[in-house]
């Protein structure tokens, strides 16, 4: 607290020389000049730290005792701030700062939603817009609670949502609805079928009654475990859950011409630049036409934005558009090769619900205009799919087709 009070009132660094520098704090304190903070660097100096306004006066009691003071640095908030003092021009614009930030503060110009997984930002903040709340809105027309019924009845898959205003800045805190397809689903009694033909190699039943072992070859849409059991007195039905997994064939054909188009760019390059402000869009470019040809385009966007990841609706577009022509070339067998190798493989991961791929074998023929590569994968993957059981509604009921139609 005091360094702070030293700081408004301003203080100076001073140095005595003398013979008795010591001599000069005493006529200090008998002249009610205060001091601080005091160095002896040697037998002939003396530092120490004395108030703006008694600078003079601590000279003038120097002089009595034969030494002298040398004023080495001005401190304080005076000190500190006189340069802008002195530039009238500056300080208007500190002034219009402040008071433009305190003005400014009433409207929204920043945007951002938290809490969306599934539903994306940009429909809340569409949405948002429709309603008026958007970039350049004045706070006090948002009406949090009429709001939210508002975008509750526009999107069904939320939940809850809540608008915070802190300033300048909105936060749309969202809640989405959890998905009962997959809670239902839970409860919907249904059997485990083979997804692929193959050998099966190991199972994990979880639920269920398991209709085959490991070792056994099962054809595609084989009941592999039931969801019902059939008891003398009772019967009994549930959702079969099971993971299981086989050796399996996967046979592909692919081809691929023998020649392609390869681009040569002429050289010839343009470049768009725009100017986004919200919904409007401003041409800075006077060569917006459409160029007839063959060209490829990339779009170079930049978004104003402050630190704190705070984004203005401002975006500065640039888009170069480069021309070239096609050539033809003609592709090495080897190229193709790799290049169908590469997708029947992929081809194969994808359709996979999870498994390796354990041998591979292929085959490349070369045909009029093309190169054709057939593939043969041995793999080991998981063959169990889950489907509900013929005769067993939503509702978990078994019955006849009679009785379901009569229902």
């Amino acid at each position: 607290m005091r360094a702070l009070v030293f700081f408004f009132r301003g203080y100076a660094i001073v140095e005595l020389t003398g013979a008795e520098p010591e001599r000069c704090l005493n006529r200090f304190a008998q002249r009610g000049i205060a001091f601080w903070d005091v160095e002896k660097p040697d037998e002939l100096h003396l530092r120490c730290r004395v108030l703006l306004r008694d600078v003079q006066a601590a000279e003038q009691a120097a002089m009595r005792e034969l030494c002298t003071l040398e004023c080495l640095k001005q401190c304080g908030f005076r000190a500190v701030f006189y340069g802008v003092l002195a530039r009238p021009v500056l300080v208007a614009g500190l002034l219009l700062a402040v008071a433009l930030t305190l003005f400014l503060q009433n409207y929204v110009w920043f945007l951002q939603v938290q809490g969306n997984e599934t539903i994306p930002a940009q429909e809340i903040l569409r949405e948002l817009d429709d309603l008026g709340v958007r970039f350049g809105t004045k706070g006090s027309d948002i009406d949090s609670q009429m709001l939210k019924n508002q975008m509750l009845n526009r999107i069904p898959a939320l939940q809850w949502l809540a608008v915070n205003r802190s300033g300048g800045v909105v936060t749309v805190l969202v809640s989405e609805r959890e998905p009962d397809a997959t809670n239902r689903d839970r409860r919907v009694a249904a059997n485990v079928v083979a997804k692929r033909a193959g050998v099966i190699t190991s199972m994990s039943v979880l639920n269920g009654f398991a209709q085959v072992q490991s070792g056994d070859a099962v054809l595609a849409g084989q009941l592999l475990v039931s969801g019902v059991a059939s008891w003398e007195t009772h019967t009994q039905v549930t959702r079969a859950m099971a993971e299981i997994y086989a050796m399996t064939l996967h046979e592909q054909q692919v081809t691929i011409p023998a020649e392609y188009a390869q681009k040569v760019y002429t050289g010839r390059e343009y470049r768009h630049v725009s100017l986004i402000f919200g919904r409007k869009r401003i041409n800075l470019s006077g060569n917006s036409g459409i160029f007839s040809g063959t060209c490829d385009k990339m779009i170079d966007s930049r978004v104003l934005s402050l630190p704190g990841g705070y984004v203005f609706p401002l975006t500065v577009e640039t888009e170069i558009v480069r021309e070239y022509e096609l050539q033809p070339e003609k592709l090495p067998q080897s190229v193709a090769q790799a290049l169908l190798t590469e997708y029947i493989q992929n081809s194969v991961r994808q359709s996979m619900v999870a498994g390796t791929i354990l041998q591979e074998d292929y085959r490349l023929t070369k045909a009029a205009g093309g190169y054709v590569l057939s593939g043969a994968l041995s793999c080991e993957e998981m063959i169990a799919r889950t489907v509900p059981l013929p005769l067993m509604g939503e509702d978990g009921e078994i019955g006849t087709d009679d009785q379901r139609g009569a229902n």
